[in-house]
């Protein structure tokens, strides 16, 4: 486009796409478009290009059988069920260096800790833990790209970044709050009748 209707020169562009985009003249929006470029994002194409290969390793060689037995002998209610997917998904976030991974990951071992029917609770309880933790771990891809991308410390972001770390908290203290609850009604079912 910028080739065909912007009157751009072909070499210009490939420099742009390579090197990221620079302005000659001076401009407010400067700051703002000024970067980029394939070259800028090589560190975090290493750590994806990584963390894909470690996980079909780990994968291929059933790391994760002794933990899934563990789990599976344990006796897990909601909140704690809840609380260790959060555990777990934070630990293959930090491994795996990617939100992808370290879903993929979590669902490898946590699976069966939950029954079939409660797969929309399961979907739930990793978007509740992996998806927000993995952005605040420094060199997992979910914070590494807007980091590197805004040019930030890698750790400065994270006292901003409260809804990452108080959401999981809050949903961990509702599920044990709802469980609570159900445990009352139980017994005191059980006392009228």
């Amino acid at each position: 486009m910028a080739v065909f209707f912007q009157g751009q020169e072909p070499v210009q562009v490939l420099r742009a796409i390579f090197f990221g985009f620079s302005l000659d003249t001076p401009s407010p929006l400067l700051a703002i478009l000024e970067g980029g470029g394939v070259f800028s994002m090589l560190k975090a194409s290493f750590v994806v290009f990584a963390a894909c290969a470690l996980a079909g390793i780990l994968e291929g060689i059933r790391v994760f059988s002794g933990i899934k037995q563990h789990l599976l002998n344990m006796r897990l209610n909601q909140h704690k069920r809840y609380g260790l997917t959060t555990f777990i998904s934070t630990l293959t976030a930090a491994f795996g260096c990617s939100q992808s991974i370290a879903v993929v990951m979590t669902d490898e071992i946590m699976r069966d800790c939950y029954k079939k029917e409660e797969n929309y609770q399961f979907a739930l309880d990793i978007e509740n833990s992996c998806i927000l933790t993995s952005a605040l771990i420094p060199w997992n891809i979910a914070a590494l790209i807007c980091t590197t991308t805004l040019n930030v410390s890698m750790y400065g972001f994270v006292p901003y970044a409260f809804y990452l770390y108080v959401f999981p908290i809050l949903y961990f203290l509702y599920s044990w709050y709802k469980e609570a609850r159900m445990i009352k009604a139980v017994h005191s079912f059980k006392r009228v009748g």
